[in-house]
């Protein structure tokens, strides 16, 4: 089992989300940042490691992502 913690975070693409996302970052945590948006994002030096599209009111369809 992987002993590197992870972080999910919603709005990970504003200002503060990507503050947040490269502090975390920069302590070993692996990041999953959630978002509305439909596109494929760049994965940049300070993105989060993975992306995952929601959608409100299907928040189960997270489920995965969340038991850990």
């Amino acid at each position: 089992m992987d002993s590197q913690k992870t972080i999910g975070i919603t709005g990970a693409r504003g200002a503060l989300g990507k503050a947040l996302t490269k502090k975390f970052k920069q302590k070993g945590y692996r990041i999953i940042g959630f978002t509305h948006t439909k596109h494929n994002f760049e994965n940049e030096k300070d993105s989060p490691h993975e992306w995952v599209n929601w959608e409100c009111g299907n928040e189960l369809t997270m489920k995965k992502y969340l038991k850990n």
